[in-house]
């Protein structure tokens, strides 16, 4: 059976899931602070470059992501584990949710900037890999009716 098969039988409250995501873990669960991560595989006490991605809100987001051991641009970062990036993912107010992202070093977080020029947020090393995954918000509203 193929991963497609799973997919398409594979429904939620009556409805065919059409996109879904697997990430983890969980940072923060129902607005109630995750600690205590061990499991070494996933390198949970290692300091290291993080990502999360926090929800705020209906289709409300924020995205988190630290500076690590690795990172050319910012002199002396230690990176953090997951218990000390959960600590800092929980400090944000009015987080009901956040899940750990991969936050390798070759994991990058871009912003489109009002003059639609994109620059990147976080500092990695400048390692370049083919991308397995990529989560994109985008949005057809144009505030006064003219594109940028």
């Amino acid at each position: 059976c193929s991963d497609a098969d799973k997919m398409s039988a594979f429904k939620a409250d009556g409805h065919q899931v059409v996109n879904a995501f697997t990430f983890g873990p969980g940072l923060v669960i129902d607005g109630v602070q995750q600690k205590g991560f061990t499991d070494k595989k996933m390198g949970s006490e290692v300091r290291a470059q993080r990502m999360a991605i926090a929800q705020v809100g209906p289709l409300e987001y924020l995205f988190i992501a630290s500076s690590g051991p690795d990172d050319n641009k910012v002199a002396g970062s230690t990176g953090l584990t997951l218990d000390e990036f959960s600590d800092l993912v929980y400090s944000f107010e009015g987080i009901t949710n956040a899940y750990n992202l991969d936050g390798g070093s070759s994991s990058t977080m871009v912003f489109r900037t009002t003059k639609g020029k994109f620059g990147k947020m976080n500092s990695n090393r400048n390692s370049a890999r083919f991308l397995a995954d990529i989560i994109y918000f985008a949005s057809a509203w144009e505030p006064d009716g003219t594109a940028e």
